[in-house]
């Protein structure tokens, strides 16, 4: 079926800007369109970025996201939920938007349903667009 993936690396912060190194640890996430997807994953202590989005189908759909998140020692984030809107008919100059929101409530219901002990140690800690 029809899926975006996101592409995730770890990053190093260096003066400011991030950088990810060409061997740096890398991870994807397969999504649906329209379909919300709770991500839960035990990453490394570090930082990270959601680097870029793609589909490749019929036509190839992607962009750059450039949005960051850490993970710290023995703690349950909640980063967001990561927004990404892209036009029904994509053609060339048609931008695609993303935005990050909070929807705490509705993501830690879900965590409740299958990880309950970790839904009551959550701490808020947003995504960031660079």
């Amino acid at each position: 079926g029809f899926t975006y993936e996101f592409q995730i690396v770890r990053i190093e912060w260096t003066g400011g800007k991030g950088g990810s190194h060409p061997y740096a640890e890398q991870y994807r996430l397969e999504v649906k369109p329209k379909v919300e997807r709770t991500f839960v994953s035990r990453l490394p202590v570090g930082n990270y970025l959601i680097k870029t989005f793609r589909h490749e189908g019929l036509s190839a759909i992607g962009g750059d996201l450039e949005v960051k998140f850490s993970v710290e020692p023995g703690r349950t984030l909640y980063l967001g939920r990561l927004i990404l809107d892209v036009p029904r008919r994509v053609s060339f100059g048609t931008p695609y938007t993303f935005r990050i929101a909070n929807a705490r409530d509705a993501a830690i219901a879900t965590l409740r349903q299958r990880y309950p002990a970790l839904a009551a140690e959550v701490v808020d800690s947003p995504m960031q667009a660079r």
